[in-house]
């Protein structure tokens, strides 16, 4: 396994995290919710779950798992003098295969009473939409029809396979340079390694994908929608992703944010507007919603038309960029927490180890142009769905102003 540390004695504690490449993009459609069904099952690894938390509660250890749509994490912080304990304790976890139907249909039942509180929103039926690959609508949780055929004998072949696939340990705080030999030398291949998961993206070049739709409903305000999907070649991918994080930051994220600004101050929007990016690998969506009422719909939909086209990414916004997110990076990460889960996170969706300290820098080097270029390719491939009761003059008015 591929170790990625970082030894810092100003702090009293110690983050470790195990990544495996597993998740539901690369679950088929008649086992959705396996990873994370195994997820669930690792607490059970040393008994019951309450002898796990019990270990936990008796010794300051903070725990906890987490499925993604590409990775399967197992996290933990502790003080330095219990750091072997707890680490074999993961691995005890890990390599634990004596489950029994009992434990399988407890934890089912756990998960499907999350289902059924799951609510699917706009914004993930579009970004489930425009992704490449189409797995990427998985869902993490499964389905009730998926997770009644997951056998005891799927999920032992499942870790098994999930144990001998090229993952990352994350080792972050107060430990020892034999602490961290120990940890490497324990997660060691013990099975013969199998090829890593494949991008689900590729890097054939990326044709336009402009969408216009119209969704009706019975609510009188509607939702508007602005999705812009990007590929980027492997050889862009570093630049390119980071220009739209922060082209993101500075068109709708931040308080003085192009859009986010303007519409609060001229039309009082500030509540309603809202802003995401999902990114894994090379591939990304940046999605931006404004909530506005229907006779408002048209004037909302010209002036932030009016304000893409106008906007362009200049000096103001660099030193914006470079005074929040590297001159000001020791306030920024100043939580321990806060750095290891900002570093994690970027590895499972860039695919990198980039620190943030390298990431700042990384930062500093990128020119105007390559924003704008990045902000160009964006606006090729702005799509737009409105949810609400439209009328057919309003559409019709809203498809000109789009072109």
């Amino acid at each position: 396994m591929r170790m990625i540390f970082e030894k810092d004695n100003t702090v009293r504690s110690i983050a470790f995290s195990l990544l495996f490449p597993v998740g539901s993009i690369y679950e088929t459609k008649q086992n959705t919710g396996l990873t994370h069904l195994v997820e669930h099952l690792l607490f059970r690894g040393i008994g019951q779950p309450i002898d796990l938390y019990d270990f936990c509660e008796r010794r300051g250890v903070y725990i906890h798992a987490k499925t993604g749509k590409n990775f399967l994490e197992i996290s933990f912080f502790c003080r330095k003098e219990i750091l072997i304990e707890t680490v074999e304790l993961i691995h005890k976890m890990l390599h634990c295969f004596s489950y029994t139907e009992t434990d399988l249909s407890t934890e089912k039942k756990i998960i499907l009473a999350e289902l059924s509180e799951q609510e699917i929103g706009n914004d993930d039926a579009i970004i489930n939409r425009l992704w490449k690959n189409g797995k990427f609508a998985n869902d993490i949780l499964g389905d009730e029809k998926s997770l009644r055929g997951i056998t005891l004998s799927k999920i032992i072949r499942f870790k098994k396979k999930m144990l001998s696939l090229d993952g990352a340990i994350f080792l972050f705080g107060n430990f020892d340079d034999e602490q961290r030999e120990y940890i490497q030398a324990l997660f060691s291949q013990e099975l013969p390694p199998l090829q890593g998961k494949s991008n689900p993206s590729t890097d054939s070049a990326q044709k336009p994908r402009k969408e216009i739709k119209f969704i009706c409903d019975d609510y009188d305000d509607c939702d508007v929608y602005y999705a812009f999907p990007m590929i980027f070649p492997k050889e862009q991918k570093q630049v390119g992703l980071l220009c739209m994080q922060m082209l993101q930051s500075v068109l709708f994220h931040g308080d003085t944010a192009y859009i986010k600004e303007y519409l609060r101050e001229k039309q009082g929007a500030v509540y309603d507007v809202f802003s995401r990016l999902e990114i894994i690998e090379n591939e990304a969506v940046l999605l931006f919603r404004i909530k506005t009422q229907r006779d408002e719909l048209c004037s909302t939909v010209s002036t932030v038309e009016r304000l893409l086209r106008e906007f362009v990414f200049n000096e103001r916004f660099l030193t914006y960029i470079k005074a929040f997110f590297c001159d000001n990076l020791e306030l920024a990460y100043d939580n321990f927490k806060e750095y290891v889960s900002l570093w994690i996170d970027r590895y499972v969706t860039f695919g990198d180890s980039v620190s943030p300290k390298e990431q700042a820098e990384i930062l500093k080097a990128v020119s105007l142009e390559e924003y704008n270029n990045v902000y160009r390719k964006m606006l090729k491939n702005k799509c737009f769905y409105c949810f609400g009761n439209i009328s057919k003059s309003d559409e019709a008015r809203i498809r000109k102003l789009l072109k």
